[in-house]
């Protein structure tokens, strides 16, 4: 090290990078991990400075959300200026009514996190407090107000008692033909949806908050770390772009087709769910049980719907070791422990794929898997249990029926296997 800091071309360098005055370059050398002098210091130091005293000169909601994304700001401010910003973003919230301010809970938010994330001088117990009192206050105080301020686009549909009982009667008899309709995965229907999310690509591209009682949230994000079913789409939807882009108006990034896909697939099953006769599917999926479920009723409580998860993982592992898949954990250090289902499903799923190369014939495991654990879609049983959707109302309803669905569907399923093929797996003669 020291023949290299002797080296005249050293020297010249490092004189060469002390010349730089733009404080932007200069925080950039110095993240590299090259060193600056006590006169560039001096220059960062003067400029985040001024960044910071921006809070000051802020008053309006766009201002305020540009300057919680300023990167130097989220990597640099001090514990001081981090209170003086919550002050401000307080005054912010409290003077306005209007929809953005659901955008300006989203933008701190963010905001928080990154600095609790990035910032190594920060006070963390701080951050924390000021975690928890932002979204308090949205859930207690804004939420309500701000679904006032939404306005409602509706269409309306008729469906003749005919058409709705016949599909009811079918559905029953045999879920997977409901399962196709809800969650459409042959190589033509999925490249359809991709041809209408082309044709309407501004819906997809541009980011949209949806509001919930816990906090906004990006509605047009789909994660794909730890999603390796959505991973799958992505690579089928790549690979159909490869092979047939030509028939899509406009090229998207693949990650916009795959939230085509969950759209299409959420109003499929928020629409198609409203046909089945709630009553006559609670009273099969009794029958079928050997555990004692609890007597019907027209009000969903938590307990009736809560009851079917237990009996639900029980019939995927069924399902699953019907398949030929070890429904336990394959460690030492979890020694015949179950698998979560979650698992088991991703792990049939990804066999399934990799032998036919599409999903086409396996709609029902997509649905339960959507419905239920992908936390892209429904996600069901995890958003309940876990205290986040699906406890009371219109949304505990709809859990009730589609979990109930899942089941008559996972049953059906394990009938048909058992009915028609006796030499998957020697435990079935057991």
């Amino acid at each position: 090290m020291q023949d290299c800091i002797k080296n005249k071309s050293y020297i010249n360098f490092l004189e060469m990078l002390h010349s730089i005055t733009d404080p932007l370059l200069i925080t950039r050398i110095k993240e590299d991990g090259f060193p600056i002098s006590k006169f560039q210091k001096d220059i960062i130091t003067k400029f985040l400075t001024n960044k910071f005293k921006n809070i000051n000169n802020i008053y309006s909601i766009n201002e305020l959300s540009n300057y919680l994304k300023d990167d130097s700001i989220i990597k640099n401010i001090t514990t001081e200026y981090l209170k003086i910003v919550s002050k401000k973003f307080k005054e912010c919230i409290d003077k306005n009514t209007e929809i953005s301010i659901s955008i300006l809970f989203y933008d701190y938010m963010i905001f928080l996190i990154n600095i609790n994330k990035s910032s190594q001088i920060i006070d963390k117990r701080y951050i924390q407090k000021e975690m928890i009192y932002t979204q308090k206050f949205w859930q207690e105080n804004v939420y309500e107000k701000q679904c006032k301020n939404l306005k409602s686009i509706s269409f309306k549909q008729e469906f003749k008692n005919e058409y709705i009982n016949e599909f009811n009667k079918i559905s029953l008899l045999n879920p997977i033909i409901f399962a196709q309709y809800c969650t459409p995965v042959s190589e033509e229907e999925i490249l359809n949806i991709m041809i209408s999310v082309s044709e309407n690509p501004l819906k997809y591209i541009i980011s949209q908050i949806s509001l919930s009682p816990i906090f906004p949230t990006k509605k047009s994000e789909i994660t794909f770390e730890r999603h390796d079913i959505d991973k799958m789409f992505l690579n089928y939807v790549t690979y159909l772009q490869q092979r047939k882009g030509y028939k899509l108006l406009n090229q998207l990034n693949g990650k916009e087709f795959v939230l085509g896909i969950h759209e299409n697939y959420s109003l499929k099953t928020q629409t198609f769910i409203n046909f089945i006769d709630e009553y006559k599917l609670y009273d099969i999926v009794k029958k079928e049980e050997k555990i004692e479920l609890l007597p019907y009723s027209n009000i969903i409580s938590l307990a009736l719907l809560t009851q079917l998860f237990p009996i639900l993982e029980i019939k995927i592992r069924e399902l699953v070791t019907l398949l030929g898949i070890f429904p336990f954990k394959k460690n030492i250090d979890e020694f015949m422990q179950y698998n979560d289902p979650s698992s088991l499903l991703r792990e049939l799923l990804i066999m399934i794929f990799n032998e036919q190369h599409s999903f086409e014939n396996v709609a029902d495991f997509i649905f339960v898997y959507n419905t239920m654990y992908n936390g892209n879609s429904f996600n069901i049983r995890n958003e309940c249990l876990h205290g986040r959707n699906y406890l009371s109302g219109n949304n505990a309803r709809f859990a009730f029926k589609v979990t109930l669905f899942v089941i008559h569907m996972i049953n059906f399923r394990i009938k048909t296997i058992k009915e028609n093929i006796s030499d998957i797996i020697d435990i079935i003669k057991i």
